[in-house]
């Protein structure tokens, strides 16, 4: 979010000292435009998906240990070693 609010700001600010006529934008406003986006895409990834797809799959194979496993466990730790195991 800060990508995009630190984008706007700067929009914004160009816009409001700029004259009151309608411009086409220019290759700065541009780059900024694109900045921002692919910072917002980069950030989105690199903090909740690829993170999440991880923990996903460790718990996921925990858990198929956990009920592969030939020893038997009791019921509230085969339950919740793989969400520790997320955690």
């Amino acid at each position: 979010m800060d990508a995009l609010s630190t984008g706007y700001r700067v929009w914004n600010q160009q816009q409001q000292s700029s004259t009151t006529t309608p411009s086409k934008p220019n290759k700065q406003q541009q780059a900024i435009v694109a900045a921002t986006f692919d910072t917002l895409v980069w950030q989105s990834l690199a903090s909740v998906m690829i993170p999440g797809a991880i923990i996903n799959i460790l718990v996921k194979a925990s858990r198929r240990a956990v009920s592969r496993s030939p020893i038997t466990l009791p019921v509230i730790l085969s339950k919740w070693l793989p969400t520790s195991v997320g955690l």
